[in-house]
């Protein structure tokens, strides 16, 4: 079984993703930790539910999404993992962080490519990679289906789909007719019991979103 774990960090109220398995190996996903305490809070959950992280998943690069992203890598000794047409936001982070009077450290270090489509792995789990580019141009998602009958799938949707609400697209990169299209095709087309934890705000659900949400009529 994999748990799901979030942290609401830094100014921007962004979600921080940790999945793990019984074996105890864990994913991170969107290391937006900005502040020591913050930081303070994944060694100490790792710690307590003796996990070993082994992957960094970036959702999409932009910078509350990345604040802790070159601390986690270097004190893991991990190589984090995002869509190819991703990297100039990488890049281009930490510039775009101090327009909010938000400086901090971007990373520099190597990355690692999702070639979408991609089933990742974290121990006997598969999770698939979706990309659903418009609110970045190299935006994907991450959905694991369900495991048994009783059970509803997952999708860690970074900054696409909200509860109520749609990702933003006037920022560099963005394209609202992409996002609507990435929206409708990529991520309503799964069942709709499927739990979705977005990059800001509650969870919610493929199918309240496809009835009650005013940007998809």
């Amino acid at each position: 079984m994999l748990t799901l774990h979030q942290f609401t960090v830094n100014p921007l109220q962004q979600n921080t993703y940790l999945l793990y398995n019984d074996e105890g190996m864990a994913a991170i996903i969107d290391p937006g930790f900005y502040t020591p305490a913050e930081h303070l809070q994944l060694s100490q959950y790792l710690s307590a539910h003796r996990l070993q992280l082994s992957a960094i998943w970036l959702t999409h690069a932009h910078f509350d999404h990345v604040f802790g992203l070159k601390q986690v890598a270097q004190q893991h000794q991990l190589v984090p993992q995002l869509h190819p047409n991703e990297g100039g936001m990488l890049q281009m982070a930490s510039v775009a962080a101090t327009r909010w009077n938000l400086p901090f450290e971007g990373y520099t270090g190597p990355v690692q490519h999702f070639q979408t489509p991609q089933s990742l792995s974290l121990g006997s789990h598969n999770l698939q990679v979706i990309n659903c580019p418009g609110h970045s141009p190299g935006h994907v998602a991450f959905y694991q289906a369900p495991t048994a009958p009783q059970h509803s799938g997952i999708l860690i949707a970074g900054d696409t789909l909200f509860s109520g609400s749609i990702g933003r697209t006037d920022l560099p990169g963005g394209n609202h007719a992409q996002l609507l299209q990435s929206i409708h095709q990529q991520l309503l087309t799964l069942p709709l019991n499927t739990r979705v934890y977005p990059g800001h705000g509650p969870a919610t659900t493929i199918g309240t979103e496809k009835i009650h949400n005013p940007y998809l009529a």
